[in-house]
Formats: structure tokens, sequence, C-alpha cells
């Protein structure tokens, strides 16, 4: 603690200070002795990785008239400190559950840090609602659009990630990936029943397409449907994969300017041969 004191003293032009603490961070979680030096900053955070014992204890020296002015609301969880919103969740699970541990009564504050929203049920029980939410993970198939509405603002998405077994019509998974914000479509399902899903469709607002299974890719995976599906994909990662299918995917994609691939099975030979050459990985195929 002396040394963020003796830091903060020198820098008498200091208006927005972070800090960063793990394991010895003991000492500085102490709201008394932090309102002392840090009085004249307009922007104050951190987060204390540390096990603390008496919680209600410490979150009381950050519940002064001076913490609640300055709007500084910290919150114990996951054995850290830290301040909120900077260090909140931006991630939900079906449901939000504010922290049990915080100097924070309004729960806004941490409902609208969320910006990534997973659904694994139905949302009939929803009860709040995520302003901010710019990515939606649907792992179930019973996700409706009309409920959808009430729980996040459909117009602000821009990824949607798929990670649901693909077993019947997918209607409003085709009404959402028609949305013109939607720039980023992540298939983390089956890829072969999702084209059946697809066929004869196109959605033009993707440009990023992230596809990744349990099995590799073979032979026979109709990628130029795929390309047909998403013809102005600029940016492309699938994992795993088999050489033959990256050529037919790079040659494919037109618009393509960035892709990854993760193959399973790449050989001692091949791994060095392209350290010294990367294009053989793609030659060599051919």
């Amino acid at each position: 603690m002396y040394e963020i004191e003796n830091l903060i003293l020198i820098l008498a032009n200091l208006k927005h200070f972070e800090l960063d603490a793990v394991n010895s961070a003991t000492d500085l979680a102490d709201g008394q002795r932090l309102e002392k030096i840090t009085g004249r900053l307009v922007t104050f955070n951190f987060i204390f990785l540390l096990t603390i014992t008496e919680v209600e204890q410490v979150l009381g020296g950050f519940r002064t008239w001076f913490w609640r002015e300055k709007r500084w609301f910290v919150v114990y969880e996951n054995a850290a400190l830290f301040t909120v919103p900077r260090f909140a969740q931006t991630h939900c699970i079906d449901s939000f559950q504010r922290p049990f541990y915080s100097t924070c009564v309004d729960e806004n504050i941490f409902i609208n840090k969320i910006t990534m929203l997973e659904l694994s049920k139905s949302l009939v029980d929803a009860k709040h609602y995520f302003p901010n939410v710019r990515t939606l993970n649907i792992k179930c198939d019973v996700v409706q659009l009309e409920n959808l509405t009430f729980v996040i603002d459909i117009n602000r998405l821009e990824h949607l990630i798929l990670s649901f077994p693909i077993r019947s019509s997918m209607l409003d998974v085709h009404k959402l990936l028609n949305m013109h914000g939607i720039r980023k479509l992540s298939i983390m399902t089956d890829s072969v029943q999702l084209l059946e899903q697809f066929k004869g469709m196109q959605f033009k607002n993707i440009t990023t397409l992230e596809i990744k299974s349990e099995n590799e890719f073979r032979k026979a995976f109709n990628v130029e449907q795929l390309c047909s599906i998403f013809p102005l994909v600029e940016r492309l990662n699938v994992k795993p994969i088999n050489k033959e299918t990256i050529i037919r995917m790079t040659d494919g994609f037109s618009h393509l300017s960035n892709a990854s691939f993760y193959l399973d099975l790449v050989t001692w030979g091949e791994t060095a041969a392209w350290q010294v050459k990367p294009e053989r990985a793609l030659y060599a195929t051919q």
C-alpha cells in the first residue's frame, strides 16, 4: 500500500487510475485508507485477487459517503474484490443474478454491463431486459423470436452463436440471421444438418464465419453450398479440417481476406516444411 500511496502523491496531475493486484493485495482492501489518497481522482478502478473471510466488514469501508458520492461501487465475488461497472461480469447464462456481496444497490449497473447472453432454456421465466447484449449464444431449440424481444434488443445484435442440436425447423433462427446488424455467425453444432436447414437461402450480412465441430470436415462436405449461403464472408475460422477442404473453402469464398484453420493430423515433416515456407501448407494439397 505504501508504494501505491507514494505513486499517487508523486503524480500530482493524475486523474484516472486503475490498479490490478494479485495475491499480496490484502492491505489494499482498505476503503478508508484508499479514500485518503484517491480524493482528487476522477476515475479509480481496481481488482484485487484475494480471499476475504470478513467480507461485510471489508465492504463497510467502501460504503462511506465518499464512495457513494464518487459512485465507485465495490463487489466481492469469486475471490476477487473489484469496482463496478468496470470489472462487472459481461456474460450472463440464462437468468441474471446480482452479486451477493456488493456496495451497489442499483442492479441496472450490472445488467447494463452484460454484452453476451447464453440461453440454454426457454425464455418463459425471463425477468430482466439486457439492452446492451451484442452476442447471443443459443444452446436450445425452443427459443422463440417473439419472446426474445422481451429480453434483448435484437436490432443491436452483432454476433450469433448456434450451439444446439439441429432437430427441426429453425424459422426464428432464419429471421435472426437476416437481421442487418448481425455480422458474425459461430456454428458450434452439426454443420451438415445446418446446411440442410439453410438450403436455398443466402445471408449476405454475415462477413465473419466460425465453424467448430467435434468431427473433421469430410471430403463430401458441401463446401460450395456453404459458400453460396454465406457469399460475402471475409473472415473464416474452421476447426477441425483437412487440407483438401481448406483449398475448397479458400477458393469458394471469393471475398475472403483472413482465414484460420485447425488441422488435427499434421506430420512432423509437414510442420517443419511449413515453418520454412508456409505457402506449402496450401500448395501441397493441390
